[in-house]
């Protein structure tokens, strides 16, 4: 693996008799990196705590030539990965009596792991934070055993050198919990929810999680999207599927708190002496592990940086992005004359990137403009940029012009701005039009009342130059896009130093190659991993959300039952959480102090009656309470002095819930 290599050596048993074991020690690239050798030598100690037949035994930790080691339990046989290949190979599945002994054998490994402690009983309170079928081994004598402590978090860590452990989750994609994949905190419970998705792939035969892109997996678990599992709900036992349901519960407070609970309510479905059920895992394992070791059920691993050369190979169009890089760049003319005639399109043949990344490619604006020869990754960059809209047109090599907007390949790209002046269709009429100024934080209002109605539609921000679509779904901030240059995912990614300049070069070098799509490009060539992918995704949306906090003018305007495009990153944002944060960004840069400046002892003063429509109990506890407060006019210091625990204490509760119910017209400002 990454982290270190393992290979056979023998050890004395105690008897005296030689014994396989398997020696992993870190490989040299990542001694180097700091704190590297911390982790390794944390793993160590874990393994020597943790004594269980289900847990892979740590036999011995020691030092060779300046490099730590340890030497561990060798099980032979393969780990529930391969055996799951092989078992779809063959056409196979595991009757649900051994699926669930194989799963209750993991649970068993699980909660030792679990409960473990130090040497004086202090508990260890260790998190695997990577359950998945690679970590869990299989013997030719049925056991079945859980591996590699590598990730593991436990209380003792917190004195690791800052750094030595990973900020984000590292398991494997489809088997991480929806806290792992948000960067939340986890606990054990994290663990129960990878187990829970083992075992619904066992019962089912095929992956929970499976299919589809990084992403797609990511944003499946975040929502605890398992109806593969519900689906076959008739054809399991009565009770399996609720039971599996509540060990992949989405919060984690509603999820079986143990891996001994979840043991223990699967009994029932593991109809078949413990004896028979090893037998028959046992020779299941022989079988596979014969047709593995003769090459016919490959661990089919993913060498991204292979593709990348293969591409590069294959491809002679493909090439580093230089003076390519900016859609100003290259060729431009201008030429007088009305706007250029529209020409009804026929049905289109550009359907595919593959049509569009080995031409010439040229663009005429409506307004005249002439832009090229540009590349493919250039011109969707130009797209995202605004620089080019639906009703240009695309010349290819010299062929027929095409309004980009009917170009099915380009369709992704121009999508998010469809309800601008540049849309190919117009946006639905509101039944009455709303427009709020954004000059005193109008948003607030926006998202606000957004909330309280559930609303789905866009507010459309304009601001100068600036124009950002925001889109909600039920109430709730479902995706934002926005014009500016700076707020482009690359862009996003190269300022918060994820990825450099020149990766982001490269990255926009081979986009053709993965449909334009620079997130799947970034996964796909090794620059980033796709959990954190997908956690940068959703900072650098809220952050373009956020950003309207901060504007000193402009106006939105609010078109209702406006979806938020098919091929957009779906949010999954607290529309309260983030009033909090971006009105707490205004009172730290005193964007607020007209409201608060002189006043803090003058009494503020609930409307009577309250506007329309304004229910106080859908309002969050912290703001009711304020608005229950001010039946009698109170100031802001009597205020915080009334509500010392209101949202932990902070100094900025109390302005913030008045500026929230200001903005929903709910009090009287003090003269």
């Amino acid at each position: 693996g990454g982290m270190a290599e393992v290979f056979r050596a023998r050890q004395p048993q105690p008897v005296g008799e030689p014994r396989l074991v398997a020696i992993k020690r870190m490989l040299p690239a990542i001694a180097a990196q700091a704190g590297s050798r911390a982790m390794f030598e944390a793993e160590s100690h874990l393994g020597t705590l943790i004594q269980h037949p289900n847990v892979v035994e740590v036999l011995d930790v020691g030092e060779e030539g300046g490099q730590p080691y340890l030497a561990l339990e060798y099980v032979r046989g393969l780990d529930l990965g391969r055996f799951t290949r092989f078992l779809t190979r063959e056409g196979l599945s595991l009757d649900l009596p051994l699926a669930i002994f194989v799963v209750r054998q993991l649970l068993a490994g699980l909660h030792a792991v679990h409960i473990a402690c130090q040497a004086d009983g202090t508990p260890l309170s260790v998190v695997h934070r990577d359950v998945s079928p690679s970590n869990v081994l299989l013997s030719k004598y049925g056991d079945v055993k859980l591996a590699d402590f590598g990730i593991a978090f436990a209380e003792f860590q917190d004195s690791l050198p800052q750094g030595s452990v990973t900020d984000h989750a590292q398991g494997k994609l489809g088997y991480l919990a929806p806290e792992q994949v948000t960067g939340d905190d986890c606990d054990r419970r994290a663990d129960i929810f990878s187990g829970a998705a083992i075992a619904a792939e066992l019962v089912m035969g095929r992956p929970l999680f499976g299919g589809g892109s990084e992403l797609a997996i990511l944003l499946a678990i975040r929502d605890a999207e398992i109806h593969p599992l519900i689906e076959m709900s008739d054809t399991l036992p009565a009770g399996l599927t609720d039971v599996l349901g509540r060990a992949l519960s989405r919060n984690p407070e509603e999820r079986i708190a143990t891996a001994l609970e979840l043991s223990n309510l699967l009994a029932p479905y593991e109809d078949a002496p413990e004896s028979a059920l090893r037998r028959g895992l046992a020779e299941l394992v022989t079988s596979a592990m014969h047709l593995v070791e003769n090459g016919e059920v490959p661990p089919t691993p993913l060498v991204f940086e292979e593709v990348l050369d293969a591409a590069l190979a294959a491809d002679p169009h493909l090439r580093a992005v230089t003076e390519e890089s900016s859609p100003d760049a290259g060729p431009v003319t201008s030429r007088p004359g009305p706007l250029y005639p529209h020409v009804e399109d026929g049905p289109q043949d550009v359907d595919d990137v593959a049509a569009l990344e080995g031409g010439e490619l040229r663009i005429v604006t409506a307004g005249g403009l002439h832009f090229g020869p540009w590349t493919y990754a250039r011109l969707v960059e130009a797209i995202m940029l605004g620089k080019v809209g639906p009703f240009d047109r695309l010349k290819i090599s010299g062929g027929k012009d095409r309004m980009l907007g009917r170009i099915p390949a380009l369709e992704r790209h121009i999508a998010p701005h469809g309800l601008t002046t540049t849309a190919s269709e117009p946006p639905p009429k509101p039944t009455k039009a709303t427009t709020l100024d954004l000059a005193n934080g109008g948003i607030t209002s926006a998202l606000a009342w957004g909330a309280l109605r559930r609303d789905t539609g866009l507010w459309l921000c304009e601001f100068g130059g600036s124009r950002k679509e925001v889109y909600l779904k039920d109430g709730t901030p479902a995706y934002v896009t926005s014009n500016l240059a700076g707020e482009l995912l690359g862009e996003y990614l190269v300022a918060r130093s994820v990825i450099s300049r020149g990766e982001l070069d490269m990255a926009l070098a081979v986009l053709p190659r993965y449909e334009g799509r620079l997130g799947d490009t970034l996964v796909a060539i090794g620059l980033i991993e796709p959990v954190q992918l997908f956690q940068q995704i959703a900072g650098q949306v809220r952050e373009k959300l956020l950003d309207i906090f901060m504007w000193i003018g402009g106006r939105a305007t609010y078109h209702p039952d406006v979806e938020a495009p098919t091929a957009a990153f779906p949010l999954d944002l607290e529309p309260w959480s983030i009033l909090d944060e971006g009105v707490d960004r205004r009172l730290a840069h005193g964007l607020e102090d007209e409201r608060f400046e002189g006043r803090r002892d003058v009494p503020f003063t609930r409307c009577d009656p309250l506007p329309g429509g304004l229910d106080p109990n859908a309002l969050p506890i912290p703001i009711r309470r304020i608005l229950e407060a001010l039946e009698a006019p109170s100031t802001v210091n009597e205020l915080t002095y009334a509500f010392p625990d209101l949202l932990g204490g902070s100094m900025t509760s109390v302005p913030r819930s008045l500026v929230v119910l200001a903005h929903l017209g709910a009090i009287v400002l003090p003269e």
